[in-house]
């Protein structure tokens, strides 16, 4: 199964003490007003996750500073670290749930209140990871750790919402069998052939479109399209996401996200179906158990 988490979320770690933070105060309400519909409390879970980092030496306190020195030694070593007990971090973040919260949390505000996004050095920030990341195509724990501590200083990691993108963004990245970043596709020639036959080809263009099956859709309507490709499809699931050199890595987090967000919601039926609960609720044995059941294979290049 392959499992991704998109750098797009990682992108926006920045706020400036010169700025007031009105869209992350927004945006870190409505995250905590998003979790609490479904009963969850976000202030509990960041608790426990720092919490945790803390006890595994990840972190060296609550304050700031020691969120600066998380990153700084993955500048210096380009090693992120691990949990060591990881299991209590699955129980805690649900990546689907949390990608999926944010993105609209983002998507509404911005929409909502234009201004004070375009303010933000939320917004700044990212315009510069994406420039980077159109030109050299690829980005690397420590280039965006770099880039974090260049903008941020301690003071800025104890704004809630910066702490909790510090906290969750570092949580779904820990796992040891997943990428911390990920690298834009492989550039593949346009002699050499896709190494699976893809069940869908979704391409992407430099203008912000998506092209399926000769079809030019916006990013919203590609997600009809691919949850109702997926639910008329029996796993294995084939998917090849072909991306412009010149594609905003924005778009290109928001495609694989809406690929990530089908791939659990499939999970999720199952999971009830099967055990008659959430795929957030089953323990390691069920959880795997259903994965077996959903394989995807996603083919990622670029042109």
């Amino acid at each position: 199964m392959v499992k991704f988490f998109p750098l797009f979320f990682l992108l926006f770690l920045a706020v400036s003490c010169s700025k007031k933070a009105v869209f992350e105060d927004k945006l870190y309400a409505a995250m905590q007003e998003r979790y609490s519909t479904g009963k969850i409390s976000l202030d509990q879970i960041l608790d426990s996750l720092e919490n945790q980092m803390i006890e595994e030496g990840i972190l060296s306190g609550k304050d700031g500073r020691s969120k600066i020195s998380y990153y700084e030694k993955i500048v210096e070593t380009g090693i992120v670290p691990s949990f060591e007990n990881f299991a209590i971090v699955e129980r805690l973040v649900v990546p689907a749930m949390y990608l999926e919260i944010t993105m609209n949390c983002i998507d509404s505000l911005k929409l909502a209140d234009p201004d004070s996004f375009n303010s933000s050095t939320y917004s700044e920030l990212s315009d510069r990871l994406n420039n980077r990341f159109s030109a050299a195509g690829d980005i690397s724990p420590a280039t965006v750790s770099k880039e974090i501590i260049d903008v941020l200083n301690d003071a800025d990691f104890d704004h809630p919402f910066y702490r909790a993108y510090m906290l969750l963004t570092s949580a779904i990245t820990m796992e040891k069998d997943t990428a911390y970043i990920r690298e834009l596709p492989k550039r593949i020639s346009p002699e050499e052939p896709a190494e699976l036959e893809c069940g869908m080809t979704v391409s992407l263009s430099a203008e912000g479109l998506v092209v399926v099956g000769g079809k030019t859709m916006s990013v919203d309507d590609f997600n009809s399209v691919f949850n109702g490709f997926v639910s008329k499809n029996q796993p294995p699931i084939r998917v090849c996401v072909d991306a412009n050199r010149q594609t905003k890595y924005e778009m290109f987090a928001k495609v694989m996200d809406i690929i990530y967000t089908a791939h659990s919601k499939a999970m999720d039926k199952s999971a009830h179906q099967r055990f008659g609960k959430s795929l957030e609720t089953l323990n390691k044995e069920e959880r795997a158990d259903i994965e077996r059941m959903h394989p995807w294979e996603i083919i990622e290049k670029t042109h």
